[in-house]
C-alpha cells in the first residue's frame, strides 16, 4: 500500500554506464537517449531527501476520480481537482508538489499517484504498465531507486508510444510532436535536440574509439562516407544477414535504413561495444571488413 514514505529511495545519478544499459531495450544509440535526457531534464531529478521530482495535475486527479474532489483544497487553499488544465494550481515546484500529491492521497491514493508526474521524464503514475512495470508500487520504488530507472521505463514507454523508430532515425520534429505534443515548435523542443545531439555524437564516438585500440584503420573513427558508399554498406548487411537473431530481413541493397540500423545496434551490443547504430571503423573491423 503506498504512503508517504513511499517515495523516498537511493536516488543514484544518472551514469554513462545507465545509458549503455538502457540501449540494449530499444537498440538505440547512447547518445540519443542522452540527447532527450540533456533537453527534457533540467538538473537532477530527484529532491535533496532522495525523492524524485514529481508534478501533480489536478486535472488529471479529477479525471480520474470524476471531479468528486474538486472542492478539496491544498493548504494554501488551491484545489487539487480540477475540471481542466490550469497552470495556477501547481504552485512551487518539487517539494510543494509532494503536499499537493499527499493531500490527494487522503481522498483516493491510488488516483493521486496515478495523477502524478514522475522523475527524469515525467512520465505519469497512471503509465506505469508502459513504462514496463507489474504494479504501481514497482514503478514508485524504481523511481525512487535510481535514474537509471528512469531512463529504462523512459525506453518502455517510447516502446509502447511507437516513439523509438522516431528517435532512432533522427526524426527530432516527428519524436518531439509526440513526446512533448503539438506545441513542441513554441519551446524548439526539435530545434534543441538536433543541436544537443551532434555535441553528444561527437562524445560517444570518440568513447567508442577507445573500445577497440586494435582496429587496423586509422583516422577518423566515424565516416559519414561509410553510410553513403552502397558497397561498405552491403558488405555490412551481407555480414549481418549471416548472423542468427540479428540479420533476418535484411535486404542487401546497399542502403542505410532502419533495419539496418537495428541490425548493427543489436550486433553491437551482442560484441560488448557502445551502440551507435551506424557504420564505423570499429564495426568495420568487428565484422571482419576490409576498406580502402
Amino acid at each position: 500500500m503506498l504512503n508517504e514514505n513511499s517515495f523516498y529511495g537511493a536516488a543514484i545519478p544518472m551514469s554513462d554506464a545507465d545509458y549503455l544499459a538502457a540501449a540494449k531495450i530499444i537498440n538505440i544509440g547512447p547518445a540519443e537517449l542522452q540527447t532527450v535526457t540533456m533537453v527534457e531534464t533540467n538538473g537532477s531529478p530527484f529532491l535533496a531527501d532522495k525523492r524524485p521530482d514529481i508534478l501533480f495535475e489536478a486535472h488529471v486527479f479529477g479525471r480520474n476520480t470524476g471531479h468528486k474532489y474538486n472542492n478539496v483544497t491544498d493548504p494554501h487553499g488551491k484545489p487539487i481537482s480540477s475540471n481542466s488544465w490550469d497552470k495556477s494550481l501547481y504552485g512551487a515546484a518539487h517539494a510543494w508538489q509532494y503536499t499537493r500529491l499527499y493531500t490527494a492521497m487522503k481522498c483516493d491514493p491510488v488516483a493521486a499517484v496515478y495523477s502524478a508526474s514522475f522523475g527524469a521524464f515525467q512520465i505519469l503514475g497512471s503509465e506505469y504498465k508502459d513504462a514496463g512495470f507489474a504494479s504501481l508500487e514497482d514503478f514508485v520504488a524504481a523511481m525512487a531507486h535510481s535514474a537509471g530507472d528512469h531512463l529504462k521505463a523512459f525506453c518502455n514507454y517510447l516502446k509502447a508510444r511507437h516513439l523509438d523508430d522516431e528517435l532512432r532515425g533522427h526524426e527530432w520534429a516527428a519524436f518531439a510532436k509526440g513526446f512533448n505534443g503539438p506545441a513542441y515548435a513554441q519551446n524548439q523542443y526539435d530545434t534543441k535536440m538536433a543541436n544537443q545531439y551532434r555535441q553528444l555524437a561527437a562524445k560517444w564516438a570518440t568513447k567508442r574509439s577507445n573500445e577497440s585500440a586494435a582496429t587496423p584503420y586509422r583516422g577518423e573513427v566515424t565516416n559519414p562516407g561509410f553510410e553513403n558508399d552502397r558497397k561498405i554498406v552491403a558488405s555490412v548487411q551481407a555480414a549481418l544477414s549471416t548472423i542468427p537473431g540479428i540479420g533476418e530481413g535484411i535486404k542487401v541493397d546497399g542502403w542505410m535504413g532502419p533495419k539496418t540500423a537495428a541490425a548493427i545496434n543489436a550486433f553491437e551490443i551482442q560484441n560488448g561495444l557502445s551502440p551507435m547504430g551506424r557504420i564505423d571503423t570499429v564495426l568495420l573491423s568487428t565484422l571482419g571488413i576490409s576498406v580502402q
